[in-house]
């Protein structure tokens, strides 16, 4: 990832993207052709790591290409619109997704999976030759240029905790960790309240349904402050993750899987935005890399001790866990001070420019 954001900061966001996309279509290609299931175990399991591993790399430099094609073709105060936009596209997706992957579960081979992104990539491809090409960044010649592998990681880290201490805008990225680390306890939820596959194979059509809702509604403009939108839905995530607790049903699952998606849109737009607005063009890819890889790690390892947790003690205490979690963060969050000098917000730069 640090090498992802370092070439998005030294090239156009537009030849990253058909980078990424034609390696997601090899991937999905080579993967379709070895096809695992005809090989032994182990091999099986080595070439689906492998390949996970690659779209997982795909996607978060997909995120991260993404937000800084946008920070260079569009004005600031028209970044806060474009990210709710972005949002509700991409949870979309997610909500059709839901179909596909119930339609794709009835036939128990990989193939129709690798079939499927390999059109996506396709589909992407195509689409992004019509996109208007961004600027290269420019260089500052007079300036002693930096250790590569400095930059990779210090640019973020002296974001968020240099001088000027971002450390909410640090915190606020946990939501989105808890909501990809869930994805390793939900199998188990679902079968602890006796639910079918199907009802599992839709799961994220309740999310992506809260999600998509949650960014139509995002307007926030009686919200001042990243704290402020964190504190109310922060508070919202962690009742949404309480009802299977107490009601251990589908219903309150699904409520659930709305809930929290529909608070996390919120948040995550918000953060952004922010981060967007406060980076320069020119090092914003390489911040919001470093942010790839604090999220990769933790909801890696997280991902891994909860389900340990899961498997050899108890199911509901790993899921009381991701409630305190969430719970600490908000504290923190609740804790820490604002900066002494609040930037514009996105929403009054918005307004500010509309008047």
């Amino acid at each position: 990832m640090p090498y992802i954001g370092h070439l998005t900061d030294k090239t156009t966001c537009k030849k990253m993207l058909n980078i990424i996309y034609v390696a997601g279509a090899f991937n999905a290609l080579v993967f379709l052709i070895i096809n695992p299931a005809t090989h032994d175990s182990l091999l099986s399991f080595i070439v689906i790591l492998l390949s996970t591993a690659v779209f997982t790399l795909i996607r978060a430099s997909d995120q991260v290409i993404r937000s800084t094609y946008m920070k260079k073709v569009l004005p600031e105060h028209k970044l806060y619109h474009a990210n709710r936009l972005l949002e509700m596209v991409r949870q979309g997706i997610t909500f059709l997704s839901g179909g596909i992957a119930f339609l794709i579960l009835q036939d128990k081979s990989i193939q129709n999976v690798c079939l499927i992104a390999l059109i996506c990539f396709s589909l992407s491809l195509v689409i992004n030759r019509y996109i208007p090409r961004d600027i290269i960044n420019e260089v500052d010649a007079s300036r002693t240029p930096e250790p590569k592998k400095l930059t990779m990681y210090h640019k973020g880290y002296v974001f968020f905790l240099g001088d000027k201490k971002r450390i909410i805008e640090l915190l606020s990225l946990f939501p989105y960790i808890c909501v990809v680390f869930l994805n390793a306890l939900y199998p188990a939820l679902f079968t602890r309240i006796g639910a079918p596959v199907s009802a599992y194979a839709i799961l994220v059509v309740p999310y992506g349904l809260g999600a998509i809702v949650g960014s139509m509604l995002n307007t926030q403009s009686w919200m001042p402050t990243l704290k402020s939108v964190y504190v109310i839905f922060g508070s919202g995530f962690i009742i949404g993750l309480l009802l299977p607790l107490f009601f251990k049903n589908l219903p309150a699952v699904y409520i659930c899987l709305f809930m929290i998606a529909f608070c996390h849109s919120h948040i995550r737009v918000r953060r952004n935005t922010l981060i967007m607005t406060q980076a320069e063009s020119k090092e914003l890819a390489r911040i919001l890399a470093f942010n790839e890889v604090l999220f990769i790690c933790l909801s890696t390892v997280l991902s891994l001790g909860l389900s340990l947790i899961a498997d050899r003690l108890d199911f509901w205490l790993a899921w009381e866990i991701v409630i305190a979690l969430n719970s600490m963060v908000l504290l923190l969050i609740v804790l820490t001070k604002n900066p002494a000098a609040e930037p514009c917000t996105p929403m009054e730069s918005a307004a500010e420019h509309d008047r």
